[in-house]
């Protein structure tokens, strides 16, 4: 008589719980090397960001590219990101060179690098109140304010390029919602903390850094305490904080090495 061996009930659910365990175990861990591979992506982009502006500040006397333009069509408003110039066509992302304006696309030739792929759906094309007709972000990176507002416009007036902060992963909030941003300001005010800016989109709440002298990478961002901000709880959600500088995260007039990383004069 001719025997026939097969899994029985039990043999076949411990299969599936072994599998059903071993899914738990590798599914976070190929989720986390998907995330580590978007931030070394991210890095690149900006990095690339980084290298494109020094070739346009040594072609133009060292003086860095202006911050953005805005342009009016109809109406709709349409942010300029800092490399951009008014004579940009946004379906092509191409434009003329405009010296006035400080096109840098000649230098950059990729639209795509403006965009880090590990920016959160939730961010929106614009800045504040002021957005496309497209709400899909359209930039993930922003200046350091002090270049971005031209409190200082060479690159020789900087001390220490090294530890000075260029361009990082970026974002704001406004009235709950979360907005792309063309800057990224010191974690202080005369009295109190202003608003957070840097995004710390990645494992870890870390965020991307290019430097002035283009070396780039990641450092961990800190988040408002409530009491130190108004919307703290929502940044902190929104994973919007700032990066310290040596003294830490405080007002402006409590420790001046707390914009240490945005000045271009550094305390000794």
């Amino acid at each position: 008589m001719i025997s026939r061996k097969g899994f029985t009930l039990i043999e076949l659910l411990v299969v599936i719980a072994i599998i059903a365990i071993l899914a738990s175990i590798l599914f976070p861990v190929f989720a986390q090397a998907k995330e580590a591979a978007k931030k070394t992506a991210c890095l690149s982009n900006a990095k690339q960001i980084g290298i494109a502006s020094q070739l346009y500040i040594n072609d133009w006397d060292d003086t860095f590219p202006p911050q953005s333009e805005r342009e009016i069509s109809g109406s709709n408003y349409y942010w300029r990101w800092w490399w951009w110039s008014v004579d940009i066509d946004l379906s092509t992302g191409k434009g003329k060179i405009n010296k006035t304006g400080g096109l840098l696309q000649p230098y950059l030739k990729n639209h795509v690098i403006e965009v880090c792929p590990s920016t959160p759906d939730n961010v929106v094309d614009g800045y504040y109140n002021i957005y496309t007709t497209d709400p899909k972000a359209n930039n993930s990176y922003g200046l350091n304010s002090n270049i971005a507002y031209n409190r200082a416009t060479n690159y020789s007036q900087w001390e220490r390029p090294s530890e000075s902060v260029f361009v990082a992963d970026a974002a704001r909030q406004y009235n709950g919602t979360v907005y792309t941003a063309t800057e990224i300001t010191p974690p202080g005010g005369t009295s109190t903390l202003n608003g957070a800016s840097v995004q710390g989109r990645h494992n870890g709440d870390t965020a991307n850094f290019v430097w002035l002298d283009t070396h780039a990478g990641s450092k961990k961002i800190v988040y408002a305490a409530t009491g130190q901000h108004s919307a703290a709880d929502l940044q902190k959600k929104q994973r919007l904080g700032y990066l310290p500088g040596p003294g830490g995260l405080a007002p402006l007039n409590v420790n001046p090495k707390v914009n240490f990383y945005y000045d271009y004069t550094k305390p000794e």
